[in-house]
This record gives structure tokens, sequence and C-alpha cells, in this order.
């Protein structure tokens, strides 16, 4: 996704695939492992430790990249 604020690409494509094979489900709760560097890494720590949902972890993205990263 080329990482920065772009990472929040990457959260609606997992939105839209948790969508389709589990909709009730955080992703913390059907994926055994959860992993990424940078960018990644945030978002791996909000949905697999945190244990937050998709629209959460959105939400709090868009935050914390506004404190984050440079527009």
């Amino acid at each position: 996704d080329g990482g920065g604020v772009r990472g929040i690409i990457s959260l609606i494509i997992l939105e839209r695939i948790m969508h389709d094979i589990a909709p009730k489900t955080k992703p913390c709760d059907y994926f055994d492992l959860i992993g990424g560097t940078s960018t990644g890494g945030l978002i791996a720590i909000m949905l697999g430790r945190l244990r937050m949902s998709i629209p959460e972890c959105i939400a709090a993205y868009a935050e914390l990249s506004k404190l984050i990263f440079d527009e």
C-alpha cells in the first residue's frame, strides 16, 4: 500500500473480505497470526493485541495518522 496514511486501504480491503467470510467476527478471532511492519505493524497491534474491530481500527488509525504522518 505504500505505507503512511495509505495503510487505511488495507483496512478497507480487509473489512470487505471479513464481511464476505465472517461478517460478525473480529479479525483477531478469525486469524491465527496478524503481523506487519511499519504501518502494517501498527494495524496488526490494533487488530491483534488490542482486539479492535475493523471499524474501530479505521477510526483510530485515521486519528493516529493525523498525529504521526506528515501531509
